[in-house]
């Protein structure tokens, strides 16, 4: 089976963006990738009709639309946060899409409006969380794992899955492991294995768990391919280091072709150890120069 090398809508936003669309997809002809787009959850109507012009396949980062984010760790407005999975549903058939990933785990029960921009970022999600669960002075975590309602809210979460499994069987909505903050809580792979669930590894918001948690970020790694059900992983550079402190952690999404002490293409090689084959370039500046970076190691 052929390897898949997808791009972050955002690269099209701006003017120009088909030609790096273009670009992206010739690259990846060069190297027997197939070539996809992943429709980040602010992706305008105009963008996506450029993809779909493009005759690209795509993907989606859910959701696309409705109102709500997709929190599962809860039994508070389910018929709300399902009929915004419907909606998305409804979407991805339109536009024959069958692969999706999301964001499934917050503690909270409130419903949590949908980001439309990049903007809404870190208003939409303060809304949802709550203060104990923040470094003093910063939107990161504490690790609160090992609290009674982490773990009640996880066999919510699991028994919300299973439901979303049962609803929508011709399509593929992975949970993703989540960037440590704003009380989001898929923080490690050794907890998601619990859930039993169809799985996205973004490696950048893994690699600042571990940086802000002390764990080994490779050997999580080797975990997750061992023990979860890896379908998609959301592939980026990151600019964090041992030396940072804990509260200037921030996320990757940085281009492959960037140096950095991150050693993504340890990680790379590790996923290729287990024959993974959906990478998603999580990237929102990326262009075919990153299709040969990661080629270069793919290869190699």
């Amino acid at each position: 089976m052929a390897l898949t090398l997808e791009i972050s809508s955002a690269v099209a936003e701006n003017e120009g963006g088909v030609k790096i669309l273009q670009d992206f997809a010739a690259a990846c002809h060069q190297y027997g990738f197939i070539p996809s787009v992943q429709l980040h959850n602010t992706v305008s109507q105009q963008t996506l009709q450029k993809i779909i012009d493009c005759g690209l396949p795509m993907s989606a980062h859910a959701p696309i639309v409705g109102d709500y984010s997709l929190n599962l760790a809860t039994e508070k407005n389910l018929d709300i946060i399902f009929d915004a999975f419907d909606k998305n549903a409804d979407f991805m058939r339109q536009n024959n899409i069958k692969r999706s990933v999301f964001h499934g785990f917050s503690m909270c029960d409130d419903l949590i409006p949908r980001m439309r921009c990049q903007d809404d970022y870190r208003i939409t999600l303060k809304k949802s969380c709550r203060d104990e669960f923040l470094l003093e002075d910063s939107w990161l975590n504490v690790d609160f794992s090992h609290l009674e309602e982490y773990r009640t809210r996880q066999h919510i979460l699991k028994k919300n899955l299973a439901e979303l499994r049962r609803r929508y069987p011709d399509l593929l909505f992975c949970i993703e492991n989540d960037m440590p903050i704003y009380g989001y809580s898929n923080m490690k792979l050794a907890q998601m294995a619990f859930l039993e669930h169809p799985v996205c590894i973004d490696i950048g918001h893994l690699y600042s768990s571990s940086l802000l948690f002390d764990f080994d970020f490779f050997a999580e790694l080797e975990f997750g391919m061992q023990n979860l059900d890896v379908q998609m992983i959301h592939f980026h550079n990151s600019l964090m280091t041992a030396e940072t402190p804990k509260k200037e952690i921030r996320d990757g999404h940085q281009r492959l072709v960037t140096p950095s002490k991150m050693n993504w293409q340890k990680a790379l090689k590790i996923f290729l150890k287990y024959n993974m084959q959906n990478f998603v370039l999580e990237i929102g500046t990326a262009n075919a120069d990153d299709v040969h970076a990661f080629a270069r190691i793919a290869n190699s």
